[in-house]
């Protein structure tokens, strides 16, 4: 856009910008410019065009930015990139369960709100870490709008990805569609290769993904949540991702690595497991789709077979309902007997006959990935809607002939 313009903060002071009316970020009135990020906020919500906040602080190490009070609404679309302050890069590894990547931003204080305005925004390689009090709903938080990227980020650690900063939400979204958390390669949510965009969302004190109040169409794909850049525990207090029943539906959850936190995996409705009902004609937070059944998981010599089979939407002659069912494997089962997805291990696509069940369904994988005495799970999204399950019921991984109750 003709208007665009990069503003660079170049401190980590806290001042606010001289006149945001000018076009310029410059805190103080000597001849060489001085630009906080409350600065930088602050001249491009003057602005009309796609502006970028870049990062060009002196000094070696990650750079600490603390706010002496909340920053300013995020009211015009804006690319807030922390990787472009020296020494920073993203992650490189293809392992769906860790990260290398380097942060040199760490962001305290009580995060970013993005409204209205800031629709198609993105945000990516800052650590934000210390939203935690009752006022401080996320250390990311999307108020308004539609097509968010936020990637790349460390939310709820401290710079190096393991330490924790809790926030009370590592991502909070309301009244917000068609945004994406994470990211993959390929639009489809398979993780085909590198996974620039892939966010750790852990240690948050209550959930690492709040979705609630008409926020449907949104995609988690490709997260660290619940764990370090390590692969390591580092649960959120309650759940990984929590969806309420106000309008969300469509939102996919796919490739995660969501694993080790204090409640659910996934929780629809925000009610603990949602039980399946034939034919899955029930409603609420992702239609309240129903989840997978693992019928098997068998150790054969250097691989792991895992079945299972749906019930779910029935297709119809002229309307054939397909769901992408993933499976993840994981060191024990959730104390619910339910699951999480500590590690993903691949992918199928099903249809649904005329009474809603699928044929059985499969895949085989290294037995190194989902050893015996593990735990596999599944999820189901449709498809077409968007609408993911939460995890099923944990089954654990035995050798052929012995029995585990």
């Amino acid at each position: 856009p003709a208007h665009a313009k990069t503003f660079t903060v170049n401190s980590t002071g806290d001042e606010n910008d001289l006149d945001s009316s000018d076009g310029k970020c410059d805190v103080s009135l000597a001849p060489t410019n001085q630009c906080t990020l409350r600065a930088a906020i602050q001249a491009a919500n003057k602005l009309s065009g796609a502006d970028t906040i870049a990062f060009d602080i002196p000094g070696s190490g990650v750079q600490i930015i603390s706010p002496g009070s909340a920053l300013p609404l995020i009211t015009q679309r804006v690319t807030i990139d922390g990787y472009t302050q020296s020494g920073a890069t993203p992650n490189t590894l293809t392992e769906p369960d860790k990260t290398n990547a380097v942060l040199m931003i760490q962001l305290g204080g009580e995060g970013l709100v993005l409204t209205n305005g800031a629709s198609n925004s993105v945000i990516k390689g800052l650590a934000i870490g210390g939203c935690s009090n009752l006022f401080c709903l996320g250390g990311i938080r999307l108020a308004g709008g539609k097509g968010y990227k936020i990637q790349g980020n460390f939310l709820g650690t401290l710079a190096d990805g393991i330490t924790r900063q809790a926030n009370e939400m590592g991502i909070d979204v309301q009244f917000t569609s068609g945004s994406t958390i994470g990211g993959t390669d390929a639009n489809d949510g398979k993780l085909d290769g590198v996974v620039e965009a892939r966010n750790i969302i852990s240690s948050n004190t209550v959930h690492g993904v709040f979705v609630e109040d008409n926020s449907p169409g949104n995609r988690i794909v490709g997260n660290l949540i619940g764990t370090d850049k390590n692969g390591g525990s580092l649960s959120n207090g309650f759940e990984g991702v929590a969806i309420t029943s106000n309008g969300n539906t469509g939102n996919r959850i796919l490739s995660n690595s969501i694993y080790s936190n204090g409640g659910f995996g996934i929780d629809l409705d925000n009610d603990d497991v949602t039980a399946n009902d034939d034919k899955d004609t029930d409603t609420g937070a992702n239609g309240l789709q129903n989840f997978p059944d693992i019928t098997s998981a068998q150790v054969f010599g250097g691989f792991t077979s895992i079945n299972g089979t749906l019930n779910s939407t029935p297709s119809t002659r002229k309307k054939k309902r397909t769901f992408i069912i993933q499976f993840f494997s994981n060191p024990s089962p959730d104390p619910s007997g339910y699951g999480e997805g500590n590690v993903f291990l691949g992918e199928v696509e099903v249809k649904t006959d005329r009474e809603g069940n699928t044929a059985p369904f499969g895949i085989a994988v290294s037995s190194q990935k989902a050893p015996k005495d593990s735990y596999v799970t599944a999820t189901a999204t449709n498809k077409k809607t968007g609408d993911t399950s939460e995890f099923s019921e944990a089954a654990k991984v035995t050798e052929p002939g012995i029995g585990d109750p």
